[in-house]
């Protein structure tokens, strides 16, 4: 009988102890007054996954270069648009025209222009983009 006493004290010293451990203080998100948008399921962040990139004035490869970013830039998405792309390949020597390909391709509208789904990588949190952006730095 004291044995199983003994052992069930031992248990519950045991149980405590690693419930203690367990239940230590662990570090927070930081969430800043201004990053309110940041975990918005409304919204949407984008970070540039080439080097360099161009932005233009419009969703489209005709419209004209209107700002720069560079590779790991974290940008809020403000508009979406779908854009019907055209490539015609000619033969060269008689200039005839060989194939047609018709694509549709997401443009991305950020603060300094709009941008290819090509040259992005979206995230549905900002938390999840600025992590992004960390490793492709």
């Amino acid at each position: 009988m004291r044995g199983k006493r003994r052992l069930l004290a031992m248990g519950l010293l045991l149980c405590g102890a690693l419930l203690s451990f367990s239940c230590g203080r662990r570090p927070g998100i930081n969430l800043r007054q201004e990053d309110s948008l940041a975990l918005s399921p409304q919204v949407e962040w984008a970070v540039l996954r080439e080097a360099y990139a161009a932005f233009r004035s419009g969703a489209g490869y005709d419209n004209p270069v209107c700002g720069h970013g560079r590779q790991g830039e974290v940008m809020m998405v403000t508009g979406k648009a779908l854009v019907r792309t055209v490539t015609v390949t000619e033969d060269g020597a008689s200039g005839e025209k060989e194939t047609e390909t018709v694509r549709m391709e997401t443009w991305y509208l950020m603060d300094k222009g709009w941008l290819s789904e090509s040259g992005l990588i979206v995230f549905d949190n900002k938390l999840k983009a600025q992590t992004a952006a960390q490793k492709l730095r």
